[in-house]
């Protein structure tokens, strides 16, 4: 399954983001003991970095109907990857101050904490 989500992130699969996004936990069963980048060992991670601003909206909806703390920090990674920490936190800060919901506001609130 990683060379597949490895291909599709090579291809800007845009039409694969969903699928990325709910598969973004599986790791690589290769062991790496000094991991220099954080998104290593995470192919769908890598894959939603290389498809670039596409992945953004997604993970944005995705983190504000669900996740936990690993997910969360999986989708900030997605994140600076693509736009950079200081962009990514400014695009969550934004999209914080037009959600209501208690629980949506919380696991974005988490995601900004991430970003840091």
């Amino acid at each position: 399954m990683e060379a597949a989500i490895e291909i599709l992130g090579a291809l800007r699969a845009c039409e694969a983001i969903d699928f990325l996004v709910d598969s973004i936990e599986i790791e690589s069963p290769l062991l790496v003991t000094d991991r220099r980048d954080p998104a290593e060992g995470y192919p769908s991670v890598q894959a939603l970095i290389s498809i670039g601003y596409p992945s953004v909206n997604s993970i944005l909806a995705r983190c504000a109907q669900e996740g936990d703390g690993k997910r969360i920090r999986l989708y900030a990674l997605v994140l600076s990857g693509v736009l950079g920490k200081g962009a990514a936190r400014a695009v969550v800060t934004s999209v914080l101050s037009q959600v209501a919901d208690t629980n949506s506001r919380s696991r974005l609130t988490a995601l900004l904490e991430s970003l840091k």
